[in-house]
């Protein structure tokens, strides 16, 4: 008898705690985590709203209920639960709480509600551990950086020094994507401020993101500007190098070259800076403005002149073939001896033709057709005098 007696008393007393354990706020935030863990948003939302009638004064179970409000895409009810100031007083050391500010503040900044956006964000950097060193707080500092977009460059540096620390590559490549263009974007508005000093200071730091052929050739046209043109030709050739098909790069070093050339009076390094020049424009693709620079450099170095060059098609019974007509006028005492054409087809060799220049040739007219139709693709043709290349031509550029 007394044993069935202790054995209903301690019935009583599990099905007592029970009753008293499924009652607690414990037992709701247990159960509204596993459902948000598992993905069932909608039936935490449920289990914790419950808890909340029950417990009102129970920061986390609001806390987890706004996670499963900003689960379930609910953005404005999270808002609601979060800026509760209790809320904000009560959690203000949870470090699980300063990473959520982050997700809600990105989430109004996608639904276009900046005014929250910027409230959470602040409010994380106001709370949030500075001394942390961790792949979470680099990603936090990411989107913090696209909420405050003028502490942007400020944050995503400091982003930047954490996964640097951390040896971590991945996050370190995401962060320098981001920082680039801010730094290039501030160097072109101190470029027009004609701050150049500030702009090469921005440069330092974008340099130690990694080697960058952008960064080399702003710092290039910068030095160029402040008269450091040893320095900006060494940066404009690692440019190239590290981006050989950027024409930009090849046109705008082609045009310091070509200053430099006018410049000098030293007739060996004019003749070193124009044929760089040059070399430079023949890699570079057929535009307007390579065929003008090209031009205005032969004409500066010009032991001859060459005008009227006009490259068409013309049309012999079924067929079409290229046709090349120019003049050439001596400027000097150079012996003009022959000139070549050379026809290309996509920088494919199409045909050529070479002849000795004769007294009659001068100021005269002359014309050099192919020997081979055009089938369906453009034809490009290069003039050489003396075996130098002194113009390129293009139907395009006609």
């Amino acid at each position: 008898m007394k044993k069935i007696l202790i054995i209903s008393l301690s019935l009583c007393l599990i099905i007592g705690a029970a009753i008293y354990w499924i009652n607690t706020p414990n037992c709701y935030l247990i159960k509204g985590r596993s459902e948000l863990a598992s993905g069932k948003a909608a039936k935490a939302s449920i289990t914790l709203e419950k808890a909340l009638k029950r417990f009102p004064e129970n920061p986390l179970i609001s806390f987890e209920l706004a996670k499963a409000y900003l689960a379930c895409q609910e953005t404005k009810l999270a808002n609601d639960l979060v800026l509760d100031k209790k809320l904000l007083d009560s959690l203000k050391t949870n470090s699980e709480f300063h990473g959520f500010l982050i997700d809600l503040g990105e989430a109004n900044n996608r639904s276009n509600d900046k005014k929250r956006a910027r409230f959470f964000a602040t409010k994380y950097l106001e709370l949030h551990n500075k001394d942390e060193i961790s792949k979470k707080k680099a990603r936090e500092y990411i989107i913090l950086g696209e909420i405050l977009e003028e502490k942007s460059v400020e944050i995503w540096e400091e982003a930047y020094n954490i996964a640097y620390t951390l040896k971590a590559k991945e996050l370190k490549s995401t962060i320098k994507a981001l920082l680039l263009p801010k730094y290039l974007q501030e160097v072109e508005q101190l470029k027009e401020e004609k701050k150049f000093n500030e702009a090469i200071a921005v440069l330092r730091k974008a340099t130690i993101l990694g080697k960058n052929a952008h960064v080399l050739y702003a710092k290039a046209v910068i030095n160029n500007e402040l008269g450091n043109i040893d320095l900006a030709k060494k940066q404009f050739e690692e440019a190239i190098q590290l981006n050989p098909e950027n024409d930009n790069y090849k046109i705008a070093y082609a045009n310091v070259l070509e200053k430099a050339a006018q410049e000098t009076n030293d007739y060996t390094k004019r003749k070193e800076f124009s044929e760089k020049a040059k070399l430079l424009l023949r890699s570079a693709k057929d535009t307007q403005k390579k065929a003008s620079l090209l031009s205005k450099i032969i004409n500066f170095n010009a032991k001859y002149k060459v005008t009227d060059g006009k490259l068409e098609t013309i049309t012999v019974g079924e067929f079409s073939y290229p046709r090349l007509a120019f003049k050439i006028r001596p400027v000097s005492d150079v012996i003009l001896q022959s000139y070549k054409v050379i026809f290309l087809s996509e920088n494919n060799l199409f045909d050529q033709y070479e002849s000795p220049i004769t007294t009659d040739d001068l100021n005269t007219t002359l014309e050099v057709t192919s020997r081979n139709p055009v089938i369906d693709k453009p034809v490009n043709a290069q003039l050489f005098i003396n075996n130098e290349l002194v113009q390129e031509y293009s139907n395009k550029l006609n």
